[in-house]
């Protein structure tokens, strides 16, 4: 029977053959491991290029992204703005810009591109759009100020002005009552139902001082939208405009021309003291007026010989020639825009 000493934890038989156990063990683990290590493997080309591939391709998508936000900022500016003109002028320089853009790129059809096309049609839906919205609002399309309007200072001038008709109405049994409208509510900007100044026919003149001598730029009419009008309305809208304006006194006077007297006269009246007797009027504009729900309120705009003529108008006369087939006509505001 063997010893066992107080500083030894097992016998000397136990830990001889524990220590040959894992000497044998050891041996095998370092045998077994010499087998299974690999060298350290190199990332591959690819997965390099790709990586390279991602970062150019979102450079420049983020350029993309730059150019369009600094556009569209740019156009939304303009299309927030009052000169509706400017704002579409703005929008067609950049289709323009972008149509060169889109052309220099290999097999590109520009005239069937389908993103220009649908461009070009949301363009020209905004731009009915917009007539639409400012033709109900009755507001001009004509940046320039109205100049033909009483709180401007404006006033008619009655020499040139045809008769106002008197109007009836009757209230129940009661008898029949007899008001006038003046011709003052041509120079008023708000537009209500019935408010119009009527004359006898289809012709007739009203004569405008305006607030101040402009270069008159176009000519608005205003009036009340056609599904809101009765047949016998429709038929008093006025049809032919024409306007006319003074000459100043020493300038040249460009084709055809009428006296002042001409008008006077024709509604049974002397000149005024303020115009000369030998003043003559040209013709600035013809345009036609067509009863409209979408747009009631038309602008037109002056020939450019009138405009790159720089004349300058202080009193105008709004002649109409015909009407839609009434026996009266009925005026509403007409606006005389320019630059002062």
């Amino acid at each position: 029977m063997l010893k066992v000493s107080a500083h030894d934890e097992y016998p000397p038989k136990f830990r001889i053959e524990m220590q040959s156990l894992m000497e044998n063990s050891n041996s095998h683990s370092m045998k077994g491991g010499s087998s299974e290590r690999t060298p350290p493997q190199s990332a591959p080309k690819g997965s390099l290029r790709l990586l390279l591939r991602f970062i150019s391709l979102f450079i420049a998508w983020l350029i993309n992204i730059t150019n369009l936000w600094t556009a569209g900022s740019q156009l939304m500016r303009l299309t927030c703005s009052s000169d509706i003109r400017t704002t579409f002028a703005a929008i067609n320089v950049f289709c323009e810009t972008d149509i060169a853009l889109y052309a220099t790129r290999a097999g590109t059809d520009v005239a069937h591109s389908p993103l220009l096309h649908s461009l070009a049609t949301r363009v020209d839906a905004l731009n009915v759009d917009m007539e639409r919205v400012r033709g109900i609002l009755g507001m001009d399309l004509d940046p320039n100020p109205d100049f033909s309007t009483s709180g401007q200072g404006a006033h008619v001038i009655p020499e040139f002005t045809s008769r106002s008709t008197v109007q009836q109405s009757r209230v129940a049994n009661e008898k029949p009552l007899m008001h006038v409208r003046l011709p003052v509510v041509v120079l008023e900007d708000n537009v209500f139902l019935g408010d119009c100044w009527e004359f006898s026919g289809s012709q007739g003149t009203i004569g405008i001082k305006l607030a101040e001598p402009i270069v008159i730029t176009s000519l608005s009419v205003h009036y009340i939208p056609s599904n809101r009008l009765s047949r016998t309305s429709r038929s008093r809208t006025p049809k032919s405009l024409v306007l006319w304006g003074l000459v100043q006194v020493g300038e040249n006077v460009p084709g055809s021309f009428r006296f002042a007297q001409d008008f006077s006269n024709a509604v049974g009246s002397p000149p005024p003291s303020s115009v000369p007797k030998n003043g003559k009027f040209v013709p600035i504009l013809h345009v036609q007026y067509t009863p409209s729900l979408e747009f009631p309120t038309q602008s037109f705009a002056l020939p450019t010989p009138f405009l790159a003529h720089q004349a300058t108008y202080e009193v105008v006369i709004v002649e109409v020639t015909d009407n839609w087939g009434g026996d009266v006509t009925c005026l509403y505001h007409i606006g005389i825009h320019g630059i002062s």
